[in-house]
């Protein structure tokens, strides 16, 4: 399951279900500016970077707030050195599929229904 979408972007599935985003702003108005199709992943950078980019608002920064920055935050922890190796490898094996999944995003965006889908 995507994360939640932002504002004017919407998810269309082709037959076999893949999917896909298109940007419309200022849908069903008499200001309604053209679709235009998203990259695929709506975690990934390129996708927010290009909807900022249509949206006319600044790139986002990298922000300190991701996923990706709060399991590096985690492996330098006191709690981390605690653990025993064994520990260790098998929570860095878990760590590596969220981070696979989700790292560019902000940790507020994420809830447990995307929790438990993963």
């Amino acid at each position: 399951m995507p994360p939640k979408l932002p504002p004017h972007v919407k998810l269309v599935k082709n037959r076999s279900g893949r999917p896909y985003f298109y940007l419309t702003l200022h849908r069903g108005t008499n200001r309604q500016g053209e679709t235009v199709r998203l990259p695929d992943d709506p975690r990934s950078e390129e996708f927010w970077t290009e909807h900022a980019r249509l949206r006319n608002q600044n790139i986002p920064h990298v922000s300190q707030t991701t996923v990706r920055n709060l399991v590096e935050a985690w492996h330098q922890s006191p709690e981390w050195e605690a653990l025993g190796p064994g520990t260790k490898r098998e929570w860095k094996r878990h760590c590596g599929r969220i981070e696979d999944a989700w790292g560019p995003l902000e940790v507020r965006g994420i809830g447990p229904k995307q929790v438990l889908n993963l």
